[in-house]
């Protein structure tokens, strides 16, 4: 149930993860009726300027937290750390495969990939998250510039 109330506890008690659940339901990235989404536009602009900027300041900072671009490059290291230590213990060098060691190098190339997939999936998550937080920044900012 979208209302006043609900959407002001979410917005200031709600975890950042609960929090965006709440807005990719409310506010679905395919659209939804046209007279629903005006009615929970309308809810939103029946927040206080107060409340309008703390939501957006909390938006914000869920950006900041959920946006890629802030930690992949301390990612990327410790991938690449990793993917050294894996050589090592499986006691692999790509660039020489030989008979003996080429189940080691299948099992580092597969583990490897694994790991790629898994970051790159957790990547473009916190991107969708990052949007989703943008997007209801925008529309808090957007209304408290229309209250003023």
């Amino acid at each position: 149930m979208f209302n006043k109330k609900v959407l002001k506890h979410n917005l200031a008690e709600m975890n950042p993860k609960e929090l965006i659940k709440f807005i990719k339901h409310e506010f679905p990235i395919n659209g939804q009726d046209y007279h629903t989404h005006a009615r929970k536009v309308q809810i939103i602009k029946s927040l206080s300027p107060s409340e309008l900027s703390s939501a957006i300041a909390r938006m914000e900072g869920i950006k900041s937290q959920y946006d890629p671009s802030k930690t992949w490059g301390i990612g990327s290291l410790i991938l690449g750390t990793s993917f050294i230590g894996f050589q090592v213990l499986f006691g692999v060098n790509i660039s020489k495969i030989t008979e003996g060691n080429r189940l080691n190098a299948l099992i580092y190339v597969l583990i490897t990939i694994i790991i790629c997939l898994w970051t790159l999936r957790n990547i473009i998550k916190d991107k969708e998250n990052a949007t989703t937080a943008d997007y209801l920044k925008e529309l808090l900012i957007q209304i408290k510039s229309e209250k003023n």
